[in-house]
């Protein structure tokens, strides 16, 4: 790769401000930035010397205005604009920063794509964050496979999740999808607090989780990502990320569509997947933008890259891949088994969490059709619960095992102290013909003994009446209602079914498109056709 840097002189006009949806406007300021260079016989000179080979271009400058000028649209009068010309590249420097020494990696390219869409948003400010999640999938889809690439999508937002996920996962490059701004001097980013409401994190915390990680690049896809002041140079997100040795980081010079973001985002991974430079693939994911139709298609110039050295990949190519596995692994609580790995629905554990953390969590029904995820999500959601401190205890009537009732009840009784064992036995002997005061008895002891208690009943369909879906076993029954009525104990249930005047619930539907794509891409199924993979509703 043949390089062409270009330090611009210190005294260039101020751009005040620019028509993003008039190309002719563009234009001519792209001709008055190149014409300002004075670099036009040198340049042409690098170009024909260079034969086929793409020529790199780097606007090199420590000065905070001139950082600031809009370089991307740089138009030439024989090759257009230089930005969407596929036999160059453009990127920016920032001169005596110290690039990352961080070693290359001989193992897939490690992709994190980690979104935030916080619930109090107005509706304008909603991001179609699924469209760019699916592009990406898409793209990447084909290498998934091949076991070149290896993709994490965390289903929520929080800060301290993405620096749970860097820390864990080890990625080399960073998706940073949502709303930024920039503003008395500062850049911050849109992060979800425990109840998925907004909480802004400035630049100087964000750069906090990259320390010592094995990121090669970030790519900020949220508006004005790449804004700064003009009085310090690693101002603003982006340069900020630079400053601390990322080295390579994209962010947006100004307000994106949701439309040209996704399309960016296809291409750049898409072109990175198949073993392209980071360069060369905001390259392609910015002509990509300009092909679009409308007033969208203006907005390939608002990638911007910082970049210490664009030579460097993010991961040594040289080794073997190896498919994934289709393999799911399972875990367990006592008789609920569900799979380890879990995947999507965003949506209802923001429901969940929202319930848990306004204290308004007491009983909960899943219900919807079949192979929709129910145990999956109330094993989930068990799992957090103990997290926070509560004792689990669960029931599956899943397999129809005539013993599974006794063996909950036995759990039960393991878990109590010496003496609250001979009450327990007592009220099994005392109360056997009394279900409802039994339970009553039963959850009193271990109240006693745990502060906080969990109930988790699944595949309540198997006791329901199919017509009026009242539940017939009188014992379960009865246990449901002590549970309703009592309070430090949370109830969890699924069925395929509604419960009678259960007003606590969550209908689960089909999964986003993206989170099906998520799914498929883990477990090596051979859906990697275009084809197929339109054909799936969104």
């Amino acid at each position: 790769m043949s390089v062409f840097t270009i330090s611009p002189p210190t005294d260039i006009e101020k751009i005040s401000s620019v028509n993003y949806s008039d190309k002719e406007s563009l234009k001519a300021i792209g001709l008055k930035l190149w014409h300002t260079l004075e670099v036009d016989k040198t340049f042409t000179q690098a170009y024909e010397t260079n034969g086929k080979e793409v020529l790199s271009i780097v606007i090199e400058s420590e000065n905070t205005q001139t950082q600031q000028l809009p370089w991307e649209l740089l138009y030439h009068e024989r090759f257009g604009f230089l930005a969407t010309n596929a036999n160059f590249t453009l990127s920016r420097a920032i001169p005596n920063v110290p690039p990352s020494v961080t070693p290359l990696e001989k193992t897939p390219l490690r992709v994190l794509f980690f979104s935030t869409l916080p619930d109090d948003l107005t509706q304008d400010e909603r991001l179609a964050v699924e469209n760019e999640q699916v592009a990406v999938l898409e793209s990447l889809l084909p290498a998934i496979k091949k076991g070149t690439v290896e993709l994490q999508i965390p289903n929520d937002g929080r800060f301290e999740s993405l620096k749970h996920h860097i820390e864990k996962f080890r990625p080399h490059l960073v998706f940073l999808s949502g709303h930024s701004d920039y503003y008395e001097g500062k850049g911050y980013f849109l992060f979800e607090d425990k109840r998925g409401f907004k909480t802004h994190i400035d630049e100087e915390k964000l750069t906090t989780a990259f320390i010592n990680s094995k990121v090669e690049c970030v790519v900020l896809s949220s508006c004005q990502s790449a804004q700064g002041n003009e009085q310090t140079l690693n101002s603003g997100l982006a340069r900020a990320l630079a400053f601390k040795g990322i080295t390579h980081v994209i962010g947006m010079s100004d307000s994106i569509y949701d439309l040209a973001g996704a399309t960016f985002a296809k291409h750049f991974v898409e072109a990175l997947a198949n073993q392209k430079s980071v360069v060369v693939a905001l390259q392609r994911g910015r002509e990509a933008i300009s092909k679009l139709e409308g007033v969208v298609s203006t907005h390939w110039f608002l990638p911007l890259l910082f970049s210490q050295n664009i030579a460097k990949p993010l991961i040594d190519w040289s080794f073997e891949p190896h498919p994934p596995s289709r393999e799911m692994t399972l875990q367990k609580l006592n008789q609920l088994v569900f799979p380890r790995l879990f995947i999507g629905r965003r949506k209802e554990f923001r429901e969940f969490y929202n319930r848990l953390y306004d204290n308004q969590l007491k009983k909960l029904l899943i219900f919807g059709e079949g192979g929709m995820g129910k145990s999956a999500l109330v094993g989930h959601f068990a799992l957090k619960l103990r997290s926070e401190g509560y004792k689990v205890f669960d029931y599956s009537l899943k397999n129809e095992d005539k013993l599974g009732w006794k063996k909950f009840l036995y759990t039960i009784k393991v878990s109590l102290k010496r003496d609250a064992k001979s009450d327990f036995k007592e009220i099994r002997e005392d109360y056997k013909e009394d279900p409802y005061f039994e339970a009553k008895m039963i959850i009193e002891l271990l109240l006693n003994e745990y502060p906080k208690v969990v109930f988790v009943f699944d595949n309540l369909e198997s006791i329901q009446n199919e017509t009026t879906k009242e539940l017939e076993d009188t014992t379960l029954k009865a246990w449901i209602e002590v549970l309703s009525q009592t309070d430090d104990v949370v109830l969890l249930m699924t069925s395929r079914w509604q419960l009678p005047d259960c007003r606590e619930y969550i209908h689960l539907i089909k999964p986003l498109k993206a989170d099906f794509l998520h799914y498929i891409a883990l477990q090596n199924i051979d859906f990697s056709e275009k084809s197929k993979i339109d054909k799936i509703p969104s």
